[in-house]
């Protein structure tokens, strides 16, 4: 039954992937992103997590091994979500849209999820405020806010979050954890395969699935969290 439940959506099979050709941020690494599931993936600082978002998106260019899509994912976008958010000069509303057609129900939906509501009543021009350097300038967390709703409003089923969490108030994270991640939240609801890297393993009992790196890049374990608990047993 767990076969069923864990179809890869992407597998990698011996991969070593890095920036330069001499210096590898991960190697050796089996490892399955299972369809329609949330994983996360935890590691130390520097255990190569950024990277393997990026493996994700076929942006690392030293490679040795196999990325294998399955044909269910690779006729989408990817829609990705960096640690650091990056702003065009434009409104709140076209930030999100992008090159997206607008659909006010999907526009809706990732506004709540994210959020992003209460921020914009308190703004005269709500969602046609200008931002970037032109525009007002937002918090460190209504950026990330911004950029995590631009990723979900992409019509994608398949997400890539890097550590997008950590610029947000305690409190703010809780909520836009729950509603973007949580079992009834927003990816949950569309069926999503979904990619979360983070430091907060308080969470990890809402992955399906879970990969830990470790130091150096390697692969210590996957599987799903009573998987990785009987493991330490």
């Amino acid at each position: 039954e767990d076969d069923e439940k864990f179809r890869p959506a992407i597998s990698i099979i011996d991969g070593n992937f890095g920036w330069e050709q001499d210096k590898l941020s991960l190697r050796g690494l089996n490892l399955d992103i299972p369809k329609s599931c949330l994983t996360m993936v935890i590691g130390p600082v520097a255990s190569g997590k950024s990277t393997l978002c990026k493996v994700l998106l076929g942006e690392v260019p030293v490679s040795r091994g196999q990325v294998i899509i399955s044909s269910s994912v690779c006729s989408c976008r990817i829609g990705y979500c960096d640690q650091t958010p990056y702003l065009t000069n434009t409104t709140i509303r076209a930030s999100i849209i992008g090159s997206s057609a607008f659909n006010q129900g999907r526009y809706n939906e990732v506004i709540h999820a994210v959020m992003l509501e209460p921020d914009l009543s308190v703004l005269a021009r709500g969602d046609e405020t200008r931002i970037g350097s032109n525009g007002i300038s937002l918090s460190g967390g209504q950026k990330q806010r911004l950029s995590m709703a631009r990723a979900l409003y992409i019509d994608s089923d398949f997400l890539v979050f890097d550590d997008v969490m950590k610029g947000l108030d305690a409190n703010t994270e809780e909520q836009v954890f729950h509603r973007v991640f949580g079992p009834g939240g927003l990816l949950r609801r569309r069926n999503t395969t979904a990619v979360l890297c983070t430091h907060a393993i308080r969470h990890l009992p809402y992955a399906d699935y879970i990969v830990a790196l470790g130091e150096g890049g390697t692969l210590v374990e996957q599987g799903t969290l009573p998987d990785l608990v009987s493991n330490r047993q």
